[in-house]
């Protein structure tokens, strides 16, 4: 089974970084401010929830 980074990395399009929030939580806020939360067209195109909420796993996104 992939876990989450896979899965959230093979999201990711040329030229961007896409981390999830259990790593957003943990980077220096200074670093936060260059990320924004990645907002997904549809539903199939991400589909992970939080296994504690059941909301929508939350990833963010620095393009360059």
């Amino acid at each position: 089974a992939m876990n989450i980074a896979a899965k959230i990395q093979g999201k990711a399009k040329p030229q961007e970084i896409l981390i999830g929030e259990d790593v957003f939580t943990k980077i220096h806020p200074s670093v936060q401010k260059e990320f924004t939360k990645k907002i997904w067209n549809n539903d199939s195109e991400w589909k992970y929830h939080n296994r504690e909420t059941g909301e929508l796993y939350p990833v963010y996104s620095n393009s360059n």
